[in-house]
């Protein structure tokens, strides 16, 4: 009889891969302590003072390769306004019953009390655990005792089984950075796609090839059969596997602070940041194993997932609701936005970001509530078992950043819609927002583009507004003989204009947002009435008499004719801007005013006419003023036509905007006539 075992031994020892950190945990220099401001950036809240990582892919033949995490980071909490870096996140994966593990956890706060260093260590009470997706779990943690003045200290390892999972590296955050430092350590078993992100140079890139050794011993028993057969002898052996390790050094030095700007999506996906993507495996005697696979690979594992695919074409439960929502519909259109209508009034979004279910619509149905996952493929699911073409697209939501179509990669995805397609035209759908119109998707969604999973046709879609944007102002003003300016103005707000009206109407109550609408534009509102509140199909409605608070009592009148509607403030400031602008959608502002022109008074003065555009029909703005029959004729034009400009395209929109406002600032004068 013969029988062999493995030992499992250590491919290497940890110390021979470990690169000394440049820091060590708790040991805080006077200079850091009594630093109370940095001065590469005075304005700085907070600044880290050293964040240092390394990723070894190391081996036992007990569980084989698995990726040890190891980091320590600093931070120097300036004043009040930094002390939201006191909080931290560790994110750890799992799939099955597979999971990463935290080890080693230490955090720190050290703070100077007379003339000695003082540590208040982070306790349970500061560690808690959040269920963040279907494969995530956030460690958060909260350290005491922080104050101005304050380090903070955090060090720990993650050990994970997923090959797959390497972990990225950000360089650059919110706040500036002295030195952010990254090692990885990759046998070249593993052919990682690594790409890196921003603008910043590295102060060191290296690479080198060392080599590792593994070394595998086993045993081995012979004899020991039965009666007679003589006693069993066992026999140990090693042997020695060579391999290269490709090792990668990365160093960023006086990183400033990622300056957040408006209309973006979320900043990690212009920020200084080290990437990888696991695209196969060579082993040695064995085919090579192809990781990142393709998307035709990707839309048969969502089709054939029980909790994505397989749950849209089960829940044959749903055919009797399906049946009794569309009594009496005959358009694919009506029965469209009848199910639609349903799911809303029906199901309340939980705010969770899902593409993914437990499998189970009934539950969903009966506790009238889900995650996006849940009720977005329950829409795909009605639409099917009303024999309309209906699919589920996958996409990731603007704070999760752009989907890269070159990475085959369904991790890029946190989110799923609806897509129908009538009469040839794709409708994307959305059932979480239920102050949205049935074919309007939640701006959030509004993220380039998204992969729609479909038996027959796969394929990118794009995650364009199917509505326009649009708000219309008309005003009928005039000056009366005691010198108040009176108006009558009409505002009609279409597209996601229309909804964040109702939003902020709802959320306050009538009578505040007449208040808020009053502060804002100095009127006076003696009667208001509203329309199509409800009704999310059309546009809504804002009517108004009111009075603004000016006395215009003089021989000469200065009157600024943009009484609502108009641009106050250019929103991109910065002389050159790295990154695109993305208002996610056009739109369209427009106002048509007129004024009656006192009697009395003649037109002293009155703004030119203008006519601009942005390059490639990028958008336009229009200012056409006129007088006739007595009265001012002012029609103002502000248009975006795309939702997307370029770093190129930045100086043209910067200058757009700062005519537009500087033209609608400009004043009438009236003057006394002397006949």
């Amino acid at each position: 009889m013969r029988s062999t075992a493995i030992l499992g031994t250590l491919l290497l020892s940890f110390n021979l891969l470990a690169q000394k950190a440049p820091i060590k945990f708790g040991k805080i220099s006077d200079e850091e302590l009594n630093m109370t401001a940095y001065e590469k950036d005075p304005s700085a809240s907070a600044v880290v003072l050293m964040d240092y990582g390394t990723s070894v892919i190391s081996y036992d033949q007990t569980n084989g390769f698995k990726i040890e995490f190891e980091r320590i980071r600093r931070i120097k909490i300036l004043n009040k306004e930094g002390y939201s870096w006191a909080n931290f996140e560790i994110p750890l994966f799992h799939r099955g019953s597979d999971k990463e593990k935290l080890n080693g956890l230490k955090a720190v706060t050290v703070n100077m009390e007379g003339n000695k260093p003082v540590e208040t260590k982070l306790g349970k009470d500061g560690i808690f655990e959040d269920e963040t997706s279907e494969n995530w779990t956030t460690i958060k943690l909260t350290l005491p005792n922080v104050r101005e003045g304050s380090i903070i200290d955090i060090e720990y390892s993650v050990m994970s089984p997923f090959i797959f999972n390497f972990q990225d590296w950000e360089f650059q955050t919110t706040i500036p950075t002295k030195w952010s430092e990254y090692i990885a350590r990759i046998p070249e078993y593993y052919d990682y796609q690594k790409y890196s992100q921003g603008y910043l140079p590295f102060k060191i890139n290296e690479q080198k090839s060392e080599r590792r050794t593994i070394m595998l011993s086993s045993k081995e028993r012979t004899g020991g059969g039965g009666f007679g057969s003589g006693a069993s002898q066992t026999n140990y052996s090693t042997q020695n596997i060579e391999y290269n390790e490709n090792v990668y050094r990365w160093v960023a030095e006086d990183v400033p602070a990622f300056d957040e700007e408006p209309y973006m999506t979320t900043y990690r996906d212009y920020i200084s940041k080290m990437n990888f993507e696991l695209a196969q495996i060579r082993f040695p005697n064995r085919p090579v194993e192809l990781v990142m696979g393709t998307w035709t690979n990707i839309n048969k594992e969502l089709l054939e997932a029980a909790e994505f695919g397989g749950v849209v074409k089960r829940s044959n439960f749903l055919n009797k609701f399906v049946e009794e929502i569309l009594a009496g519909k005959t358009s694919d259109i009506e029965k469209v936005d009848a199910i639609c209508k349903y799911v809303k009034a029906n199901v309340l979004w939980d705010g969770n970001y899902r593409k993914y279910t437990d499998g189970n619509f009934k539950r969903v149905l009966d506790d009238k509530k889900g995650n996006s996952a849940e009720i977005n493929l329950m829409l795909v699911s009605m639409l099917q078992k009303a024999n309309l073409r209906a699919d589920p697209v996958v996409i990731s939501t603007r704070n999760h950043g752009f989907v890269r179509q070159q990475f085959p990669l369904s991790s890029q995805f946190n989110y799923v819609i609806g897509a129908v397609e009538i009469d040839g035209k794709l409708l994307l759908i959305d059932g979480t927002d239920r102050g949205l119109s049935s074919f309007m998707l939640p701006e959030r969604c509004l993220n380039g583009a998204g992969f729609l999973v479909s038996e027959t046709n796969s394929r990118w879609v794009e995650l364009a507004p199917a509505v326009r944007t649009k708000t219309l102002v008309e005003a009928l003003v005039s000056i009366e003989e005691e010198g108040q300016l009176k108006g009558h103005i009409e505002i009609v707000k279409e597209g996601y204009d229309g909804q964040q009206m109702r939003k902020e109407y709802h959320a306050k109550g009538e009578e505040s947002y007449i208040k808020s609408l009053v502060e804002r534009n100095q009127w006076v509102v003696h009667k208001q009435q509203f329309e199509n509140l409800k009704n999310l199909d059309e546009p809504v409605k804002e009517i108004y008499d009111l009075t603004l608070n000016e006395n215009l009592q003089a021989d000469v009148i200065y009157l600024s004719p943009m009484i609502a509607n108009g641009i106050t403030e250019n929103p991109f400031k910065a002389e050159k801007r790295e990154y695109p602008v993305d208002f996610g959608k056009g739109f369209e502002q427009v106002s048509m005013i007129k004024i009656k022109i006192p009697k009395g008074y003649v037109v002293e003065e009155m703004p030119a006419s203008m006519a601009i555009a942005l390059p490639d029909k990028g958008g336009r703005f229009l200012y056409n003023i006129s007088t006739a029959n007595g009265e001012i004729a002012l029609t103002s034009l502000f248009t975006i036509n795309k939702g997307i400009f370029t770093q190129l395209e930045y100086p043209h929109l910067k200058e757009f905007y700062a005519r537009a406002i500087s033209k609608q600032g400009e004043q009438i004068v009236l003057k006394k006539s002397t006949e």
